[in-house]
């Protein structure tokens, strides 16, 4: 699994501060713990190559809630 925490999407270059400039502070929330997406971590996921071979790859941008340790948030981006 490759976790790139702030670094750009590979397919549009777009940082993690631009993913976050493209939704408001209450538009993504933990369910949980209600901490909006400021307090959240972000980051560009993309699946390992394997899945890629077998055409069930992912990749996109995922949020995380760290105190509740859920993920909140998936935006799915195509390669």
């Amino acid at each position: 699994m490759e976790c790139k925490g702030n670094s750009a999407s590979p397919s549009t270059k777009k940082t993690v501060d631009y993913f976050r400039s493209m939704f408001g502070n209450n538009d993504i929330q933990c369910a949980y713990c209600h901490k909006k997406l400021d307090e959240l971590h972000a980051m560009y996921f993309k699946s390992p190559t394997w899945t890629w071979d077998l055409s069930c790859g992912s990749a996109g941008w995922l949020v995380i809630c760290t105190g509740c340790k859920r993920q909140v948030f998936f935006m799915n981006e195509t390669e």
